[in-house]
Parts: C-alpha cells; structure tokens; sequence
C-alpha cells in the first residue's frame, strides 16, 4: 500500500510581521510596525480534519467564538510554500492553534493543550521562535490530537499573518524553524534544561538586538561565548550589548562546533526585523518565564519573624487591568490565620489552582502569586523549631519545610511526564476541591473496572494525614467523594473550588482539560477476566462486537495505523525541521 505523507503539525501564530530593509535602516520601520497588534481571535485548524475532528479541535481549544472569517485551513499546499518541503495537496494536516491577544507588554504565552502530543518542541522554544518571527502580545493555544514532534509549529503563524496581507520575510521564517532545532541540539548536547537552554537563547537575542540597536555592528562569538557561561553558572545578564563574563567554572560543556552553530544563529537573527525592534527586548522578558516558583523557592531561606510577617502590608492590587481581585483576598486570609497561628496549606495549594483554572493570568498577577508564596513560606518555615524538636521526640527524621516544598513540586512535575493521564484525574479532582497536587499527596490509588479511587493526604514533618477519598469515573468523568463511614461515593455538585465562598471572590475555571482515555489503566492494573467456565449468555452475545471495533473509520485513522503507515518525524533533516513523516530532500 501507497504510504500517505502526513505532517502533524503543532500550529503557532501571532501578530504582524515587519516587512523587508536592510539591516541598518531597519529600526524606524521595526518601530511602525511594532504598533500594529492583533485586534481579533484567530484560528488555524488543519485541513485534514473532519467537520466532527475539527469542532472537537474548536473545543479543545476553547476557541467557540471565533468566526468564520478568522478562522483558516492549513493544507500541505499552505506549507510548502512557507516551508518548501515537498508537500502537497495530498499531505495530512491535524494539529490547530487557538491565538488570542493579550495587553502591551504581555509577550508570547504558549499552552500546549495536548502534552502528551507534543514530543520535541516544548512551550518555552515555541515562545522564543515565534517572537524571531516578530510576534508580539499574544496568547497561543497549540493542540493536536494525534502525536507529534512539534517542529512545524510556526506554518500556522505565516498562515494567519498572510491572511491579514502581511508580507512574510523568508529569512525571518528560515531563522526561526532553524531555532528549533538549535535548541534540541544544545539540549542533547550538554544534558542542560530546556529552560536553560531557552534563557540562553533568549539572552543571545538580547544582547544581539541591542547591538544591532546601539551600532549595527554585531560580536557574536563574544556574545555566545559570555551568554553561554553565565546562564550555565547562573549569572545574571543585563541585556545591553555590554556583555561581562563574570561566571564560575563548572563541569558543563558545550563543543565548538554547537557554539559555532549558536554563533550563525546569532548572526542569522542579527538580520531579523525582530532585532532592529526596540520592543524585543521586552517581550523577551515578559514570555520567557525562567523564574518559575521551584526555582524561587529553591533559593529561599527563613529569615523572618511572625511579628515582621505581621507587618508586611497587603500591595496596591487596585489595577484590575493587571492583577486579579483574588489577589487581596488571598492577603486577607493568610493575615487571619497568622493571627489565629494555624497552618496555611490549604491557602499555599489555592494559589496554585487559581493558576490551573486561570491560565490567562496576567504577567503582574503570576510574579504576585510568587511573591504571596514567599510570603507563605517565611509563615511556614517560622515553625520549624518547633516542627523539628516534635520530629526528634516521634523518633522521625526531621525534614526542613523547603525540602518537603521542592519534593511536592517535583513529584507533581514527574507524574505530568510519566502519566498524563493520571495527572490529569488528579489535577480535575484538584480543581474541584481545592487539594493542589503541588501541595498535598494523592496515595492509595486503586482501580476498578473505570472507575478510579484515591485518598489524599496532607504532609507534615512528623506524619501523613488523610483529609479525604475521592472516586473518577472514565466514563462519566463524574468526580465523587467517599463518606468515611459509609463509604459511599456522593458525585460532587461543582467541578470548581468554589473560591467565592471562603475568600468572597469568584474565580472562574478556565481550565483546558486534555482528554483521558476511557479505557486507561493506573500503573499494575489487570482487569479480571472471566473463565471459561464463569462465561455467560450476555458474553456470548457481545462476542460479534469484535468484528465491528475493527471497522475503522476512514476518516479517523488511529495513532497505531500512522505508525505503521508513516516513518518517524526524527528521519526529517534538522537544518530544515519540518514534522513531515516521509523524507524530504533538504532545503
């Protein structure tokens, strides 16, 4: 049988996009268009789908609203000319993005809706790439239903700026697609994060932009080298073009040949629109979120009293353009229970689900959260005297407030890449009750049959408390609490913390679910099966389905038919990165 060439493409997209000057006239023009911002939702679905796969996508994505006329269909034909990969009207096309517009000085925020469908390109390198492209201020939503690599992602940002009458600048295009693949490399290479690996990316596009900004004239070996052993060795960066190499020796290696590709790299934005734009710096700074809470958190140390923690005055959050209403109520109960001195996990994990159910938060509204947590650990950490002499007297080792903190977050980063499909029970169960996973412990985990129980437990220094049971049917996707005397199941009456009735504030859910297979099965499960002798009429009769289950629909191939029908995303050349599922000639 014919392979069919099916590219799975992860679409991102945005706003304007300067047109074409030389270098060093680049920068009054940059600055004209920079002005331009998306005004209206968009959305890029692919061509491949179906009217039932394509209003599922629309789901998905959460883009219900957006029109017609604002929405396009990326076909092969599309992406070839963008991509020049030898695709064509005969290639698959699955994967969409949802774009929505954001304030000034948002930058570019990237949620994959499907995780678990996004393999190579992670949302920190889909946030630099896109803004190389010259995008500014917007929300991308990236999903596909089926696995993928994720290195098309930016087809649907030309797409959609070409449907705006846009004139997209190849060179432009061609650096961003080969960022891509410089980051995997660098990754591969050095075992360095990815978050790492973006900040040096980001970094380099700083100093790069200023010194084309300041002179046009542009080192990009000094540059690569200064930037990579700093953000190695965690020295901050100004972003001036004045760059200082102030690092310390470690054992992190990265080989000339990767920095001589950084440095081409370098070189290559040097001529991008992006860099002569004075706004690129900021974006930079508002998308690539390197200072996430772990590692906040992970420099923290107790330093302050209860009657400094009493002292600390709840911030000006009167701008509701930045900072979410929830944000002083938050203040005003964890100011109650230092007054009470009773703990405040409850009031740690919250912070956490608003961010879950929120995820269009603004940058202001995130860096206060951080700061409420700071907050909230120097309360936590003031007990821990009196935490670890109990620990001693209980014969347990004592386990200082940060650790317990860094595990809990750790072990809720692990089961999103180990199980998504039972982070994402946990998280649901989470956004109902208000247990963060980042938080609390979810033990116990039983199935039967398709539906799902578990307990969750509240940590201290000294011993494990169980707070409450809870069932998930995969059926249903119906969230029960177990009653500890009867044991029975009672379905919860809300899928959302009701936030209104213990802080006075409504938070609305807002939370992209991805889907859970029905017939998942938690790690050790074996279903019974019924003998021979245990077979019954009922059983006779459902033997024919089995005839029927392998009928399926032209229209929807399954993951394993792809598999079998087309070679790996990883066989396409890397200088061009493309998710084209057959080989192409490199371009």
């Amino acid at each position: 049988m014919k392979k069919q060439k099916v590219l799975l493409l992860a679409l991102a997209a945005l706003t304007t996009f300067p047109a074409s000057m030389p270098l060093i006239s680049q920068s009054a023009m940059a600055v004209e268009q920079a002005e331009q911002t998306l005004q209206v939702e968009k959305l890029a679905l692919g061509a491949t789908l179906n009217s039932q796969q394509a209003q599922q996508t629309i789901q998905l994505l959460g883009a219900n609203q957006v029109t017609p006329e604002n929405t396009i269909y990326v076909d092969g034909v599309m992406i070839d000319r963008y991509l020049n990969i030898g695709s064509d009207a005969s290639t698959d096309v699955y994967s969409s993005v949802y774009i929505k517009p954001q304030a000034p000085g948002t930058g570019i925020k990237v949620q994959i809706v499907t995780p678990e469908n996004i393999t190579a390109v992670s949302a920190t390198t889909y946030q630099n790439a896109a803004i190389t492209a010259g995008a500014q201020n917007a929300l991308l939503k990236i999903g596909s239903f089926l696995p993928v690599t994720g290195e098309g992602a930016l087809t649907g940002l030309y797409a959609l700026l070409e449907s705006q009458g846009v004139e997209v600048k190849q060179h432009d295009m061609q650096t961003a697609q080969k960022e891509i693949s410089v980051v995997n490399n660098v990754r591969t290479e050095t075992g360095l994060t990815d978050a790492q690996v973006n900040v040096i990316i980001a970094e380099i596009k700083k100093e790069v932009a200023a010194q084309v900004q300041n002179n046009g004239q542009v080192n990009s070996t000094e540059i690569v080298n200064t930037v990579v052993n700093n953000v190695i060795n965690n020295t901050n960066i100004e972003g001036d073009g004045n760059v200082v190499d102030n690092s310390v020796a470690t054992d992190v290696e990265i080989s000339n040949q990767t920095k001589q590709e950084l440095e081409q790299y370098a070189n290559d934005f040097a001529q991008t629109d992006a860099a002569a734009n004075e706004d690129t710096v900021q974006q930079l700074d508002a998308s690539i979120e390197d200072k996430k809470w772990d590692n906040i958190l992970a420099q923290l140390e107790p330093k302050m009293t209860i009657d400094e923690i009493k002292a600390v005055e709840t911030p000006d959050f009167s701008d509701t353009e930045k900072y979410h209403e929830i944000l002083p109520a938050l203040y005003n109960r964890f100011k109650q229970a230092v007054d009470q001195g009773i703990r405040v996990d409850d009031i740690y994990a919250h912070t956490f689900i608003i961010e879950a159910i929120q995820p269009e938060l603004t940058v202001e509204t995130k860096a206060e959260l951080d700061n409420f947590r700071e907050l909230l650990y120097q309360y936590t950490a003031s007990f821990e005297g009196d935490l670890k002499a109990a620990a001693e007297n209980e014969g347990f080792e004592f386990q200082p407030i940060k650790d317990l903190w860094m595990a809990k977050l750790q072990e809720a980063e692990n089961l999103e890449s180990s199980d998504a499909s039972l982070a994402e029970i946990i998280q649901l169960i989470a956004n109902a009750t208000g247990f963060a996973p980042q938080v609390y412990t979810y033990t116990d985990i039983e199935q039967d049959d398709k539906v799902i129980s578990l307990s969750v437990a509240e940590d201290s220094s000294t011993k494990i408390t169980t707070v409450a049971r809870f069932e998930y049917d995969l059926e249903t996707g119906v969230i029960s609490e177990v009653d500890p005397v009867s044991m029975e199941a009672v379905p919860l009456n809300q899928d959302t913390y009701d936030f209104n009735a213990v802080y006075g504030v409504n938070v609305e859910n807002n939370y992209i679910a991805n889907k859970i297979p029905v017939d998942y099965r938690i790690p050790g499960y074996t279903p019974v099966e019924s003998t021979e002798e245990e077979t019954t009429l009922e059983e006779i009769v459902e033997e024919p389905v089995d005839s029927v289950e392998t009928q399926t629909p032209a229209e929807e191939p399954t993951e394993e038919l792809l598999e079998e029908e087309a070679p790996s995303e990883e066989s396409v050349d890397e200088t061009v990165p493309t998710e084209e599922t057959e080989s192409v000639d490199p371009v």
